[in-house]
């Protein structure tokens, strides 16, 4: 029997839940395959951890885990995997964004030889246009910065095998954005998925503009090679030097702005994320020992 799990970050999502479930329960079942959702709550103010606790009590297939505080949906993937030992592990929003229909194309991938199966969203409809402005602005920008096509990780619904799950979560960078080289293991299969997306089904979006901004710095440092960021670094210093007696002002923004991200970058490195993130609660679950 090879088993899958499915990792899921939730934080609000009360309404979306029980959809989510439903969903997951008309897939086709695929022979020989067991499927195991985990949800991962990342400090919920609604009725989401209630749902949960009765989901739980319910079904054996349906396990949580409760943050004790807000870590951000890249950390609550990335520790949804920690948490998993199945075969092969999928990673997606349960608001409906993420199509649940894609799930047993992922997993015959998978089957057939795939250690990779990455989504590609190649349409959103129903997006705003300006944050589709935004967003077409940053996979422009972000394939100069890192030198790589962002488009093929434009979301990160994706199915991992147990051995790329081993190796992503080894290097604490990856934690921030759930994002990772997709070539990481020399000689590994990846196979591509395209998807269509859509706005969310229940309750309100938690990204404005601060956090989307977050998000796209994070993403550009997870992919972006440490020598690629030093010649970044070194060429907006020079910028600024060469803006110094022109426009200080901004001379002065630019370097204030390398400095912050410089200093994110490190703490990206140096954190240990396994260790950091707390639990207070969880059902259905066997946690790492991480002492």
């Amino acid at each position: 029997m090879t088993s899958i799990d499915i990792v899921v970050p939730i934080r609000n999502e009360e309404k979306a839940l029980p959809i989510f479930i439903a969903e997951i329960d008309e897939l086709k079942k695929l022979k020989g395959v067991s499927l195991k959702i985990i949800f991962v709550e990342d400090s919920s103010t609604d009725r989401t951890v209630s749902g949960l606790r009765q989901m739980a009590s319910e079904r054996s297939d349906v396990g949580y885990i409760c943050l004790s505080k807000s870590y951000g949906q890249g950390q609550a993937v990335f520790f949804g995997l920690y948490c998993s030992n199945a075969d092969a592990v999928i990673m997606m929003d349960g608001d409906g964004s993420h199509p649940i229909s894609a799930i047993p194309k992922l997993i015959q991938k998978f089957i057939d030889g795939a250690d990779i199966v990455q989504c590609r969203r190649r349409s959103f409809p129903q997006r705003d246009p300006i944050r589709n402005l935004c967003t077409n602005l940053f996979t422009f920008l972000s394939g100069i910065l890192i030198n790589s096509n962002f488009d093929d990780q434009n979301i990160y619904f994706r199915l991992v095998s147990k051995n790329i799950r081993k190796k992503i979560l080894l290097k604490n960078l990856y934690w921030a954005s759930a994002r990772f080289p997709l070539k990481l293991i020399p000689d590994s299969k990846i196979e591509f998925l395209d998807i269509d997306s859509k706005e969310r089904e229940e309750g309100e979006s938690k990204f404005g503009f601060i956090r989307l901004l977050t998000v796209a710095i994070d993403v550009t440092l997870s992919l972006m090679t440490r020598q690629r960021l030093i010649f970044w670094i070194a060429f907006t210093f020079t910028l600024a030097g060469i803006l110094l007696s022109v426009i200080p002002m901004l001379s002065a923004l630019i370097l204030i702005g390398a400095l912050l991200i410089t200093i994110r970058y490190k703490y990206f490195t140096f954190a240990s994320y396994a260790t950091k993130i707390k639990v207070s609660e969880s059902a259905n679950i066997i946690l790492p020992d991480r002492s």
